[in-house]
C-alpha cells in the first residue's frame, strides 16, 4: 500500500506529491537501496554509492594474501562506498541488509583455510571516519586447492547516527580469512557488479532513513 502525501503550500501555483509506504509510515523510516561500484576511470583505492544502478568495468576487487600466523586471522581487502555529501541533515536508524557475494580461494597444499566477509556502516565528514554499526557473514570454511563463492543476505542492525550537510555515508566491505598454517596462496574477491541484480555479482546495501512526513 503505498500512500501519497500532499504538503500544504501557501503562496505557490501546486504542491509537491510524495510517495511512502504504507509500513513505512508506521515505522517512521523509509529503506533506500543502494549499489555500490567503482567507475570505469577512477581506481581501486575507493568507490562509490549510487541510488540508481549503472554499468560498470569493473566487477570484482582482489587481494593476494601475505602469510597469515596460526590461529589469528588477517585482513586482505577494505573498500569503500561512499555515497554523495547530504544537502540536507539526514537520520538513519533500523535495520539495514547487505546482499552481495564474495570468493575465498585457496591455492597451497597445507590445510584448510576459513574467511568471511565483515559490512560497515561509516559516517565520513572529510576528516574523521567514524563507526556506527558492522556486522559479518557466517564463516566459510575450504580445503586446500579449492575455491568457493559465497553469496551473502545479512542484517544490520543501525543505532540512530545524525548526518549533518557535508557529511557522508559510507559502507565499507572488509574480507579476512584465517588459516591453521603459513598459507602464501589464498585470494579473497568481494564482487561489485552493478549490472547484476541479484547476490551473483550486485553489491547491495539497504539503508533505513528516518522519515520527515
Amino acid at each position: 500500500m503505498v500512500l501519497n502525501i500532499r504538503p500544504v503550500v501557501t503562496g505557490g501555483a501546486g504542491a509537491a506529491v510524495a510517495s511512502y509506504d504504507y509500513f513505512d509510515i508506521a515505522e517512521g523510516t523509509g529503506t533506500k537501496e543502494f549499489t555500490g561500484f567503482f567507475y570505469g576511470n577512477r581506481g581501486e583505492s575507493s568507490g562509490s554509492l549510487i541510488a540508481d544502478g549503472v554499468i560498470d568495468r569493473t566487477k570484482k576487487s582482489q587481494s593476494d594474501s601475505g602469510p597469515c600466523a596460526p590461529a589469528g586471522w588477517s585482513k586482505t581487502l577494505d573498500i569503500d562506498f561512499d555515497l554523495a555529501q547530504f544537502n540536507t541533515p539526514k537520520t538513519i536508524k533500523g535495520t539495514g541488509y547487505f546482499l552481495g557475494s564474495w570468493m575465498l580461494e585457496d591455492a597451497s597444499t597445507g590445510t584448510k583455510t576459513s574467511g568471511a566477509i565483515v559490512i560497515k556502516i561509516k559516517k565520513w565528514d572529510g576528516t574523521t571516519e567514524t563507526t556506527i554499526a558492522q556486522t559479518s557473514g557466517a564463516i566459510t570454511y575450504i580445503a586446500v586447492s579449492s575455491q568457493n563463492i559465497i553469496p551473502e543476505i545479512f542484517k544490520i542492525n543501525i543505532p540512530s547516527a545524525d548526518f549533518k550537510i557535508g557529511e557522508v555515508l559510507r559502507v565499507s566491505a572488509e574480507a579476512w580469512y584465517e588459516s591453521a598454517s603459513n598459507e602464501t596462496k589464498i585470494q579473497e574477491h568481494i564482487y561489485h557488479n552493478p549490472g547484476e541484480k541479484d547476490c551473483s555479482g550486485a553489491f547491495k546495501i539497504l539503508i533505513p532513513f528516518k522519515l520527515e512526513v
